[in-house]
């Protein structure tokens, strides 16, 4: 199973120009199974990528900097997590003898501390990988800083 997750954003419209056709390319080279996006996968030239790429799951959540995910698997449940923001989206696959559980987050940006980043992902843990016949895949953008890059100083 091939898994792709990457931050396009602003939907892929910011900064370098329009790069929706260059991550659709990326894409569709790979191949995956799975996408997970932050920032980005509404409208209408993404609806034409899911149908290009054969993904039977879509699910795009509200928001500039919210996650979008793509599933050729059929999804059994899925949930919009929105106790932080931009929020996440949890779904789960049937796979093998068990059930593959993405956890797609796009954490605070305005965050300092690690520990708050840790206690966001110690909730979805807790709250949705209960059971122990479980594979489990944390994606996303982390917004974690390094020690004296200047941005833990909101």
């Amino acid at each position: 199973m091939k898994l792709m997750t990457f931050n396009i954003l602003a939907n892929g419209e910011k900064e370098a120009g329009d790069r929706k056709n260059n991550i659709q390319q990326v894409i569709a080279r790979h191949n995956p199974e799975i996408v997970c996006m932050q920032e980005g996968g509404a409208g209408d030239f993404w609806e034409g990528m899911i149908k290009e790429n054969n993904f039977v799951f879509s699910e795009n959540t509200e928001g500039a900097y919210h996650p979008s995910v793509y599933s050729r698997y059929p999804v059994s449940e899925y949930v919009t997590v929105d106790f932080f923001n931009p929020g996440g989206i949890y779904f789960k696959i049937p796979f093998r003898d068990a059930q593959l559980i993405v956890l797609n987050v796009h954490l605070p940006w305005k965050v300092t501390a690690d520990t708050e980043r840790l206690a966001i992902l110690d909730e979805l843990l807790s709250t949705y990988c209960t059971d122990s016949n479980q594979y489990i895949c944390i994606c996303g953008d982390f917004n974690s800083r390094s020690a004296g890059d200047g941005r833990n100083e909101w």
